[in-house]
């Protein structure tokens, strides 16, 4: 309706009243509406993955998993087209018996238009009549729009996570919120991936599958004890007097707290306990750790520190940088 009234209203210039006429003419078209129900659809089941995606601390086996659903969910698009022409005829008698009502002159298209069909230049010396197949506007739209939307993205989707698979669950194992699953039971095939980039990346650096295994293995069942620091380590001793004094500790669950809390938000909590990904890097650097206990383990964090798992903070930069730029 605010197109509408710019279109009619002399006081702006031609220019954008011709502008606001088009706007107004391509919001109108059935087509218009039944792309709009399209992605409607397609945001639903993409939200909540690109949500994750921008969460901290994700972790990347959840991810694979994710989008394997979400693509899954995504080709199920196919056989439901339907869906889409239901929900476009609905909000279509539901937008012009609001605009009647509201006594506007604005009407929005029913139904897809019939395209024209163009006519093949026949050769003089040409008999035969190719065979035409001729298809209905709802037909046309769903092979020439429908199907190729979905198509494109789930094959950009693809593109991305299809091939990364073992990867992801390689750097998940490396997750220390993983590492309790990982002292009772590793997988064979687990850090084959990470093994192969190391080696290809530094081939000076001689380290076989098994004894980057064996080192993860043995970091994670002494990752306990190891993320102590003297303040925790004292607290733990003040406890375990108060137990076998009989008293009662009275800041228990402040203490169990403490073991979730991340040293990167050291400075707004004062806690030193360590739990991300990395955090584990800083306390193999810390405790020179890296040069002779865990040299392979240290190659593998490094891989994991470096390589851009997603891009979603630096396209956000930019995006706050175009703001800053454009408009303020």
């Amino acid at each position: 309706m605010t197109l509408g009234e710019i279109e009619e209203d002399g006081s702006f210039a031609s220019d954008i009243r011709c502008q606001a006429k088009g706007y107004l003419e391509n919001l109108c078209k059935y087509e218009t509406i039944s792309c709009a129900q399209l992605f409607l659809r397609i945001f639903e089941k993409t939200t909540p993955f690109s949500k994750y995606l921008q969460t901290k601390g994700i972790d990347l086996l959840k991810v694979f998993e994710l989008y394997e659903e979400t693509v899954a969910s995504l080709k199920e698009f196919y056989s439901d087209f339907e869906s889409i022409q239901t929900a476009s005829q609905n909000f279509v008698e539901w937008a012009n018996q609001n605009l009647e009502l509201n006594e506007s002159d604005i009407i929005i298209d029913d139904k897809l238009p019939e395209k024209r069909r163009r006519r093949v230049k026949k050769m003089f010396d040409y008999e035969a009549d190719d065979d035409t197949v001729n298809f209905t506007p709802e037909q046309s739209f769903k092979f020439d729009v429908y199907n190729v939307v979905i198509d494109k993205i789930v094959n950009c989707m693809e593109d991305g996570f299809k091939e990364h698979g073992l990867l992801c669950a390689d750097f998940s194992c490396l997750d220390p919120k993983n590492f309790d699953e990982i002292t009772k039971n590793l997988p064979k095939a687990a850090l084959e991936e990470v093994h192969s980039i190391i080696t290809a990346c530094t081939p000076d650096f001689k380290l076989s599958l098994k004894d980057l295994q064996l080192e993860l293995k043995d970091f994670s069942a002494k990752w306990k004890s190891m993320k102590r620091d003297g303040r925790t380590f004292y607290e733990e001793q003040s406890r375990t007097t108060f137990a076998d004094e009989g008293e009662e500790f009275e800041d228990e669950n402040e203490f169990e707290e403490q073991e979730n809390i991340c040293a990167i938000g050291e400075k707004k909590t004062g806690m030193h306990n360590k739990f991300c990904i990395n955090c584990v890097y800083k306390l193999l650097q810390q405790y020179n750790l890296y040069s002779r206990a865990y040299p392979g383990l240290t190659m593998a964090y490094k891989l994991l520190l470096t390589l851009s798992v997603t891009q979603v903070s630096f396209e956000r930069c930019f995006s706050k940088l175009k703001i800053i730029k454009n408009r303020l």
